[in-house]
Parts: C-alpha cells; structure tokens; sequence
C-alpha cells in the first residue's frame, strides 16, 4: 500500500511529503520503521522516536493499521514561549 505522510518542523529537510509503500497488513509502528532508515542519514531518527502521527481525526498509536492512500502528518514534540 502507499502512505503519504506530510512533514512538520524538523522533518521538513526532506520536503513537504514522503511517500512509502508498506505491507497490506502495515500498522502505524511499520510505518515509523521504514522511515527510521530513510531518516539515519539526516540523523532524525531520536526525533522520529518522540514524534507521533496523525490522520485527518485523531493522533495515531503504533498500533493502529493504516490504510492504502492514507496522507498523514507526523507531529515532531515542540515547546515555545
């Protein structure tokens, strides 16, 4: 399946949207997986680790199954002022 995820904050080094295939039965901690090899050599991968993803409805957990088509976003931990 083809997932579309849209960057935020510091993952933005890699444009505006990643596109990854993924097994049918891919669940959301699959999805983190194959991006951490694609992040290593931006060195992202800590950051990726703290970063939760999200659908159009709700923050996702690792667990949760995603879809063929999906766009999601991944949300990078912030703080300000």
């Amino acid at each position: 399946m083809l997932v579309k995820v849209q960057m935020f904050g510091a993952f933005r080094v890699l444009g505006d949207y990643l596109e990854l295939t993924l097994p049918d039965d891919a669940n959301v901690l699959d999805l983190r997986l194959s991006m951490q090899r694609q992040l290593e050599e931006f060195e992202l991968t800590e950051l990726l680790e703290l970063s939760k993803f999200a659908d159009e409805k709700a923050v996702l957990a690792d667990s949760d199954l995603c879809k063929n088509n999906q766009i999601l976003a991944i949300l990078p931990p912030v703080s300000g002022g």
